[in-house]
């Protein structure tokens, strides 16, 4: 068995290598998290000033949704289709 760097560890070059690896590692690590912050963070708050915004306008033009307001959801049914075919209607009990 020889004893050589193998065993023992690496000379000074390369530790200094191994050092200067990890620290272009580090660096581009914190290169992309910058790059991440600067590029997130600002859509990020453009999008929340848009919802408010477009809520606020929505307030004031009047489409925004009312509590009392008696719209329905879906168009009623109508009694014929125009076609001569009459819409079938469930007739409970307690209609009249």
């Amino acid at each position: 068995m020889q004893s050589g760097s193998e065993n023992f560890g690496a000379g000074v070059v390369e530790s200094v290598q191994r050092i200067l690896f990890r620290l272009a590692a580090a660096l581009v690590i914190v290169l992309l998290v910058m790059l991440f912050l600067v590029l997130f963070v600002p859509l990020v708050i453009i999008w929340i000033v848009y919802v408010t915004a477009r809520s606020a306008a929505a307030g004031l033009t009047g489409r925004a949704h009312r509590a009392g307001a008696k719209s329905s959801a879906h168009a009623p049914i109508p009694d014929a289709d125009g076609e001569g075919r009459e819409n079938v209607r469930v007739r409970r009990p307690n209609d009249a």
